[in-house]
């Protein structure tokens, strides 16, 4: 359950556009499951704290006393700009952190990449974990 909620609220950043495929289209589960078994423990201590402060800042971003995923998909899109842009900077490394954790996943995607006029990365041997 938590894996979907992290999955959804990174989809919420980086959304489809008519010429990117957005996280919304992507499976994060699995990635998520790599990225809790190969970094440390404050990362995820960070990521949690902001998946929360995602989930429960709507009123502090779109005046809206909701949790995020149950937005209209307007106001959703408000409140990950507003959540960027504000004037509180924790509040603004929160979006930060899910930004970076969701764009490793999305610039690894090989669509994108294709898209973005790149090769696809080779398959991870997963040595380094050897070393």
């Amino acid at each position: 359950m938590w894996l979907r909620l992290v999955a959804w609220c990174m989809s919420a950043t980086f959304p489809s556009t008519d010429q990117l495929v957005g996280l919304d289209r992507m499976d994060a589960v699995p990635f998520l499951r790599q990225f809790y078994r190969d970094s440390p423990r404050l990362m995820h201590f960070a990521l949690a704290g902001s998946i929360l402060v995602f989930v429960f800042s709507p009123l502090l971003t779109v005046g809206v006393p909701l949790p995020a995923p149950w937005l209209g998909k307007a106001a959703l899109q408000r409140h990950v700009e507003n959540l960027a842009a504000h004037r509180i900077y924790l509040l603004r490394q929160t979006m930060m952190m899910v930004k970076t954790v969701a764009g490793l996943l999305w610039g690894a995607d090989p669509r994108v990449r294709k898209s973005l006029g790149m090769d696809a990365y080779k398959v991870d041997p997963g040595s380094w974990r050897q070393a």
